[in-house]
C-alpha cells in the first residue's frame, strides 16, 4: 500500500500542504480522522476522490472568503459615509476584518 504526506498530496492536487491540512480535518476530507498529534497517511488510491472532494471545499471556502471580504467593505464604506458612525458599529467592522 503506498501512501503519500500531505506535502505530497498537496503537490499532486495542485496546493500547499497547510490547505491540505485544513481540508483532511474538515468534513470533506478523509473519512477516518487521525488523532491529535498524529501524523496524515493518505493512500495513494484516494487521491482521486480526495482531489474531487477538495475542489469543491476549496471552491466553497473561496466564495466564503469574497463574501465575507465584501462584506467587510460595505462595512467600512457606511462607517465612512456615516458621520454619526457608533464606536460599537466600528468595533463591529474590526472584528469581520479579523
Amino acid at each position: 500500500m503506498t501512501t503519500l504526506t500531505p506535502k505530497e498530496l498537496a503537490t499532486q492536487i495542485g496546493t500547499d500542504p497547510k490547505t491540505v491540512r485544513k481540508f483532511l480535518r474538515s468534513t470533506e476530507g478523509l473519512d477516518r480522522k487521525v488523532g491529535k498529534g498524529h501524523r496524515w497517511s493518505i493512500e495513494a488510491k484516494q487521491v482521486k476522490g480526495l482531489k474531487s472532494r477538495f475542489g469543491k471545499w476549496d471552491a466553497a471556502r473561496r466564495e466564503e472568503i469574497a463574501r465575507n471580504a465584501a462584506a467587510r467593505a460595505e462595512a467600512a464604506r457606511n462607517a465612512v459615509e456615516d458621520p454619526e458612525t457608533t464606536e460599537d458599529e466600528v468595533e463591529e467592522v474590526e472584528e469581520l476584518e479579523n
